[in-house]
């Protein structure tokens, strides 16, 4: 089995044992009014996001060169 299938199985699994927690099930109901009424927002940050591949590195040692 392939790992995406089995964490997607897990996934479900989880999501399944959750859904009968009743204190899951009222903070689930708690955080969707909250993003309705426009009080939960996802964080935004200024940062830019991470350079893995070390473009910028690159395009700054092209530039200097120049």
């Amino acid at each position: 089995m392939q790992i995406t299938k089995r964490v997607q199985k897990a996934m479900k699994e989880t999501k399944r044992d959750f859904a009968k927690d009743p204190g899951f099930v009222k903070l689930s109901e708690f955080y969707q009014k909250m993003q309705n009424a426009g009080i939960a927002k996802k964080q935004e940050y200024s940062l830019p996001p991470l350079d893995t591949i070390g473009r910028r590195l690159n395009q700054a040692i092209v530039k200097k060169e120049k």
